[in-house]
């Protein structure tokens, strides 16, 4: 589930969007790097160009609430 407060499922050990964009090691080139290096436990997604910049966007958005 992705908003506003919202939780991944019980267990899952990755952070809430808002806490990844407030780590001061978050910026756009970290976060597109991250994004297209495969990771272990993670799915391998191929994302358009368009789409990681939205989803970088998005989440450097979260910087500022």
């Amino acid at each position: 589930m992705i908003g506003p407060g919202a939780r991944g499922p019980a267990g899952d050990a990755a952070p809430p969007f808002a806490a990844v964009a407030a780590m001061p090691s978050t910026t756009e080139m970290s976060l597109r790097a991250f994004l297209q290096t495969p990771h272990a436990r993670m799915p391998d997604y191929r994302l358009t160009t368009a789409e990681l910049d939205g989803v970088v966007g998005w989440i450097l958005a979260q910087k500022s609430r």
